[in-house]
């Protein structure tokens, strides 16, 4: 896969994400320029990008005009955004192939929808007959039920979500919180899976399982595992959703039938983990976006994994 250089063009710099993105890339050998945007230059970004551009929040009217002067200004050939609220925007804005000359490499449309709305996510298992956790807005409840999740119905991490174990919770949290969605919390910690699930354009699809422990929100800690059962779901799913590109389905096992709670429509923070286990679905979509061929073809590891997540300190002089 190393025939091939871009100018790549990657968001969120300061973040682990963008930062494991910048090591795969790095390792294949498929970078020209490596350029990061962050709205703060006060982060570790600088060590792993050639250099790192300030850029006005996503909210702003102009955040889409500075991004298309970075592009054209640095020959940018793959744009690569990290974080949710940059991905929304260019979702609202109907912006989901190129901006300018640069291929945004980015799910499609159905799994952008679904993922960036947790409530949409649940409905859509709904719909379509795949098990999923009773779920509804905080401000619809009539009569709660327990144990239960509050959490964010846009946006990522589990630092907002809020266990909800009686009536006093909930009605504390429900008065802060009415635009909250509150799911019933399936027990079982021991029983938490992260998957990476990519599908190309011809429809052939590629899974990985990770049996997962949150330190801080973020997966600290995994087993890759194999799992038929949690295999089966995950390929109903993406070809339910029609998944083109690359997502990542957290699941929890009630009496061994998986149940989704939440997808990510966007690489995630275990992107780099699962490239060491060639699970390359960065690679993938870059390929299948710009038309590419490439063999997809992915078998899980005979031997027993396990994967760690660790942070690195950096020192600048002046």
């Amino acid at each position: 896969m190393n025939d091939y250089k871009f100018n790549v063009l990657v968001t969120g710099a300061g973040g682990d994400i963008a930062q494991s993105i910048s090591k795969i890339l790095v390792r294949e050998k498929l970078n020209g320029k490596l350029i990061g945007t962050d709205i703060d230059l006060d982060n570790a970004g600088k060590f792993f990008f050639e250099k790192v551009l300030k850029v006005s929040p996503a909210s702003a009217n102009t955040y889409i005009d500075e991004l298309r002067d970075i592009i054209e200004r640095n020959d940018i050939d793959i744009f690569i955004p990290t974080t949710e609220a940059e991905i929304k925007v260019f979702f609202e804005k109907n912006i989901l192939e190129k901006l300018s000359n640069a291929y945004i490499v980015l799910p499609n449309k159905d799994a952008l929808q679904i993922g960036l709305d947790k409530l949409a996510t649940i409905n859509f298992l709904k719909e379509n007959g795949l098990p999923y956790p009773k779920t509804c807005l905080v401000k619809d409840i009539e009569e709660p039920f327990f144990p239960a999740v509050m959490k964010s119905r846009f946006g990522s991490g589990s630092k907002t979500i809020i266990k909800i174990e009686d009536n006093f919770d909930f009605n504390y949290y429900a008065k802060k919180f009415p635009d909250y969605i509150y799911q019933e919390f399936i027990t079982g910690e021991d029983e938490e899976y992260t998957c990476g699930l990519f599908r190309n354009r011809k429809g052939e699809l590629a899974r990985i399982i990770f049996r997962r422990k949150l330190k801080d929100g973020f997966t600290n800690f995994g087993e890759c595992i194999k799992n038929e059962t949690i295999a089966v779901l995950l390929e109903n799913f993406a070809k339910k959703l029609s998944l083109v590109g690359s997502v990542n389905v957290q699941l929890r096992l009630r009496g061994g039938v998986p149940i989704i709670f939440e997808m990510n429509s966007r690489f995630s923070s275990t992107i780099y983990l699962r490239h060491l286990l060639e699970f390359k679905d960065l690679i993938w979509s870059i390929f299948d976006k710009i038309n590419i061929p490439f063999n997809l073809y992915y078998r899980p590891p005979e031997s027993y994994a396990k994967v760690y997540k660790v942070y690195d300190e950096f020192v600048e002089f002046f």
